[in-house]
């Protein structure tokens, strides 16, 4: 007879499962059928903890996320994030899971529209990640907010770009580049300003 597994537990290894299935084969054509025989359940006890597969996609970019976050480690003073750091992390990400990475991209141009279901969630990520731009950037530079939101523009247009032509774009060298490009034109603007 098999275990019952507690409910956090099952819905762990439902959300471990569908991370490593997207990681493997892109999330066109995942179900929450596939889903559920490679966690040896029926689709129902999937739906139980992900209402459809709207929400199960964007627990799997949540987590990845979550480990995302592990990848920009501050080499400037006081903790800052470099241009090398946030470049060298965004790479990493995109390098270890395109899947994961199209995915992202795909959702977060859908859910623009305030009636997607990811429209929310979507949005929490983009306060989040400014947040954290910002808590490794204000010590560093002027507005803090400003450059965080011009980065994560310029780095979802360079991501995006070589999600659609990966042998045009040389990803690694476009992240440094463009990173590099709109913190050093921060630092101009704020020195001409303050000149």
């Amino acid at each position: 007879m098999a275990q019952r597994l507690p409910p956090q537990v099952r819905r762990e290894r439902i959300l471990d499962t569908a991370v490593e299935m997207v990681a493997q084969q892109g999330y066109r054509g995942l179900t929450m059928k596939a889903v559920a025989e490679r966690c040896g359940l029926t689709a129902p006890a999937v739906t139980y903890y992900f209402k459809d597969m709207q929400a199960l996609l964007i627990a799997v970019l949540r987590r990845r996320d979550a480990l995302d976050g592990d990848r920009f480690v501050p080499t400037g003073p006081h903790g800052t994030l470099t241009a090398d750091d946030i470049a060298a992390g965004v790479y990493q990400s995109m390098m270890e899971d395109p899947h994961a990475a199209r995915l992202r991209a795909v959702m977060s141009i859908e859910a623009r529209d305030p009636y997607h279901p990811a429209h929310q969630a979507c949005q929490e990520r983009d306060e989040a990640v400014a947040s954290f731009l910002v808590s490794r950037l204000q010590d560093a530079f002027d507005d803090p907010e400003r450059l965080a939101r011009t980065l994560i523009a310029a780095l979802e247009g360079v991501q995006s770009a070589w999600l659609r032509h990966p042998d045009y774009i040389d990803l690694e060298t476009s992240l440094r580049d463009i990173v590099t490009w709109v913190m050093g034109e921060h630092v101009a603007r704020c020195e001409a300003l303050s000149a």
